[in-house]
This record gives C-alpha cells, sequence and structure tokens, in this order.
C-alpha cells in the first residue's frame, strides 16, 4: 500500500470527518472570547473597566496566570495583552481559580485554572493629552489572551477580542455591564495576590520566561534522546509490531531489499517531523505563533480521521481487501513481491508511527519543545528536525545488519496469525480516538463508530468480492458498490446536525 494510493483515501476521510463536526478546527473549537466596556462612553482621565468573557467548552480547564502545582510538569501561565492607543492600562485582575486535577498523557496534573466560565477584567484610563483632539471619536481595545487549556491532551492558544467606547467630556454606562459582571470584578484579584492564595507560586510574566535554560548543544542533545524514546510510547506500540513484519516479509529478499525499505521506513518518521519544523517556521514568521505540540490531535475531524485510518489498516491485516499496486506506479518498486511490500508502503507506516507518537508524548516533549520555542528560529526548527532525527535512528540503524534477515523465520501461517493479532491491536488505538469524543460528550461519536462498521464493510466489498482474475465489468460493479456505499454511509451518518 503506497503513499500515493492512499493519499486520496486519507483526504476524503478527513473531508468527512471535517464535515461529521460541522466546525473550523483548532483551539478555538473550544474556547471564546467577548470584549465588554463598563461604558459605551469615556472621558479623558477617568477609570473604566473592560471585561473579557471566556467561555470554555465543557470538560476543558483554561490554566490561570499561576497555575504551577505539579513538579512534573510546568504549564505556561496565561498571559493577556492589550492593545488600545490612547489609553493606558491601570491594572488588570483574574476571577479566584481553584485547583484541578487531569490525567493528560498518562500524567497526573495538579494545576491551578477555570472551567468553563472566567472573567478577566482590565481597568483603564484614557489620555489626557489629546483629549480635544479625540473627542467624539471612537476607539478600538483589544484584548488577546495567550493561554493553554487541557482535558485529556494540551493545547497553548493565542485568541483576540476587540470592543469599541466612545471618547466624550463623562462616562456613560453600558447597559450590556450586567451586575453579575459588576460583582466579578469586585471579587477579582491581581496575579500577584493569586500567588500569595497559592503560597507564593512563581508564574511566568512573558511566554518562554519558564523554559529551561539549556545550551543549545545540551538543549539538541535532548531532543534526540526525546526522540529515541518516542519509540516505546504506548500510542506507537502497535505499529511496531508492522515495522517487524515488514522485516520478517523481507527474508525471502535479498539484504539490499531489507536495507531499503528499513531506510524508507525511517524517512518517513523524519519526513513527519520534517512537515512539522515546516509548520513551525510559518507560524513564527507569518502568523508570530508559537508552535503546539500535538494540536492537531485538538482538532475532532484530525482524531475522527485518524480513527478511520486505524480501522481501514486493521481491516487491512485481517485479510479484508489488499491494495494491488501497479509496478508503473512504482518504478523503483518493480521488483517487489507481494510479501515484501513497496518503499512507498513502508514510508507511510514511518509517517503513521511518528503521527501517532504526537497525542502520547505530550509529557515528554514539553521541557524539550519550550526550550525549543525560548530560542531563535533556526534553532528551534532544526530541534524539532532533531526529534525526528532521534525517533529514526533505530530504525536507520536496524538496516546496518542486514544479516537479521537470515535469522528471522521464514514465512509461514504463524506470520499470518501474527499479522490478524496486530489487527486487533490496530483496533485498540482506534477505539481510543473515538473515545476521546465521548469524553467530550460528542454526540457525533455513535455515528462516527457506526461509520467505522460501514467502512470496514466497504473496505470488505471491495477486497473479497472479487477473484483476481475477475472480469473488468465485475470489478467495476462491485468496487462502485462498494464505494457508493462508503460514501453514502459517510453523508448520511457524518453530515453535521441540522
Amino acid at each position: 500500500m503506497t503513499i500515493r494510493r492512499c493519499g486520496p483515501i486519507v483526504l476524503g476521510l478527513l473531508a468527512l470527518a471535517n464535515a461529521a463536526m460541522g466546525q473550523p478546527g483548532g483551539p478555538t473549537e473550544y474556547v471564546s472570547l467577548e470584549a465588554i466596556p463598563s461604558h459605551t462612553t469615556v472621558a479623558a482621565g477617568e477609570i473604566f473597566t473592560v471585561a473579557l468573557v471566556v467561555d470554555v467548552e465543557p470538560g476543558w480547564v483554561l490554566y490561570s496566570p499561576d497555575p504551577v502545582v505539579s513538579s512534573d510538569y510546568e504549564p505556561g501561565p496565561a498571559l493577556l495583552e492589550v492593545s488600545a492607543e490612547g489609553f493606558e492600562v491601570v491594572e488588570t485582575l483574574w476571577p479566584v481559580d481553584s485547583l484541578h486535577s487531569a490525567d493528560v498523557a498518562g500524567l497526573r496534573l495538579d494545576s491551578y485554572g477555570y472551567e468553563e466560565h472566567a472573567v478577566i477584567y482590565v481597568r483603564m484610563r484614557a489620555d489626557t493629552s489629546a483629549a480635544s483632539e479625540t473627542k467624539g471619536t471612537s476607539a478600538t481595545i483589544s484584548l488577546t489572551l495567550d493561554a493553554q487549556i487541557c482535558e485529556q491532551l494540551c493545547i497553548p492558544f493565542k485568541q483576540s477580542a476587540s470592543t469599541t467606547v466612545t471618547m466624550g467630556d463623562w462616562r456613560v454606562p453600558n447597559g450590556a455591564w450586567t451586575e453579575e459582571l459588576a460583582a466579578g470584578e469586585t471579587a477579582a484579584v491581581t496575579v500577584e495576590q493569586l500567588r500569595e492564595r497559592h503560597g507564593g507560586g512563581a508564574a511566568a510574566t512573558s511566554v518562554g520566561a519558564d523554559a529551561p535554560d539549556y545550551p543549545v548543544w545540551i538543549g539538541l542533545l535532548l531532543a534526540l534522546l526525546v526522540g529515541l524514546i518516542l519509540n516505546i510510547m504506548p500510542c506507537v506500540l502497535p505499529v511496531i509490531p508492522i515495522r517487524i513484519l515488514t522485516i520478517v516479509q523481507s527474508a525471502g529478499d535479498s539484504r539490499r531489499r531489507f536495507v531499503t525499505l528499513g531506510l524508507a521506513f525511517a524517512a518517513g518518521v523524519l519526513l513527519f517531523f520534517v512537515g512539522l519544523a515546516g509548520v513551525n517556521v510559518v507560524l513564527r514568521v507569518v502568523f508570530n505563533e508559537v508552535f503546539a505540540w500535538g494540536a492537531h490531535f485538538g482538532w475532532a475531524p484530525f482524531r475522527i480521521t485518524m480513527g478511520l485510518v486505524m480501522v481501514a489498516l486493521a481491516a487491512n491485516l485481517f485479510g479484508a481487501f489488499h491494495i494491488v499496486v501497479p509496478k508503473q506506479i512504482v518504478g523503483l518498486d518493480s521488483g517487489m513481491t507481494a510479501r515484501s511490500g513497496s518503499h512507498g508502503g513502508a514510508m507511510g507506516m514511518g509517517v503513521m508511527l511518528a503521527v501517532l507518537a504526537t497525542p502520547c508524548s505530550f509529557a515528554l516533549l514539553v521541557g524539550v519543545l519550550s526550550w525549543a520555542q525560548a530560542q531563535s528560529l533556526a534553532v528551534g526548527t532544526v530541534a524539532i528536525v532533531v526529534i525526528g532525527m532521534g525517533m529514526a535512528a533505530p530504525h536507520a540503524l536496524l538496516t546496518a545488519f542486514p544479516k537479521l534477515v537470515d535469522r528471522l523465520p521464514k514465512p509461514g501461517r504463524w506470520m499470518e496469525l501474527f499479522k490478524q493479532g496486530m489487527g486487533f491491536a490496530i483496533l485498540g488505538v482506534a477505539v481510543w480516538l473515538f473515545g476521546t469524543l465521548i469524553a467530550e460528550d460528542s454526540s457525533d461519536a455513535v455515528w462516527v463508530l457506526g461509520y467505522a462498521v460501514v467502512l470496514a464493510t466497504a473496505l470488505w466489498i471491495w477486497g473479497t468480492w472479487l477473484r483476481y482474475d475477475a472480469p473488468l465489468r465485475q470489478k467495476l460493479i462491485v468496487r462502485g458498490l462498494a464505494v457508493a456505499l462508503a460514501a453514502a454511509a459517510g453523508w448520511a451518518m457524518l453530515r453535521p446536525a441540522g
């Protein structure tokens, strides 16, 4: 199975998954902001307040400006940036937070934060130096929250909300400023007061302030070590036996093929991290954003897509279908056998291994990535690639021992049973991915699970209802039926409500 043949399938599943959720990706799925001023008209020199109302999806926790409790992991503090020409910030007040415990990537995190709803208050004063020139004009006040939310994984985000006020001779109260907002302002406290309540915690005051201060060579060495450890993360363990299976299948081939397939697998792992490094460059240069490890797993359509890909892969391991790759499509594999697979397939498995490592590796990577993001763009980008080099290294080094092929048992019935057993392990990964939807109380989870069954059925029809030498007309009818079943079920079961 090659990337070239699987690409359209994966893209199609991603489109269906995106439709299933009916909403754009990214942290904005879970956080919404609204800025509300205490007065619609303000006078120069007088203090007024702008409230930033933050609503968080149930189940997620927004970390406070002084979140640190756990020694294992120090989440970044929430930071508020104010952009308002002609105004000065007098004071920023935060709601009183509470202690939360969460299990993120197998690590217990105890940190201070907010659930579902929080209001941040910014007390401001209009500049008196240009009072006469600005009278009667409208001014825009923009509040940007740079923070982190966690549920089964943690996602940094940076989101803004704006409001306008009119400059005048006296203040005019805003009718939208409710008693609840006024009471919240009275109860809100400063960051220093939060720290006192927490027993003197020391939250950072700027992005990257908590990042470890390693020399560059130590940071890159740690990145390499972290990459090595990624190979034993729980999420990737079901894929490792498939890697072993490809080695066993190479037993009847040349040692050269053993080497090239191994290098293709390692290249797939590295390719994924090179792609992440490219994303890091674009985010830093174009959008001035910090790269968020695992953020793609915070996007529900991505998890749905990966879950469906896992179901399809399991069906392939069960023998429900096989993809025969024409030799003219993969010229480099013109001498391949059905047993040994293609270089493209090996590279695709490498990419899959790296992708599956991301949700389980958050706690492991946070120290290295926080250091990398505090460095220059070049060093931070190289660090991400070095993580990929560390993860790919064992698979590349394995190719240095082609004599291993001679010690492997010959392919037989045991290999078929082993392959089917790995299919059940892959299904376990799919169940975990779909389980994250249930944990979010998503009403789409049942439909997604149902569609996974239909997809497996369609693949079974595609692969087993035909003999290899079946006439072209019969192939078109049967496989057209399989595609129609998958497409129609996707349209019926994965459409957004309404």
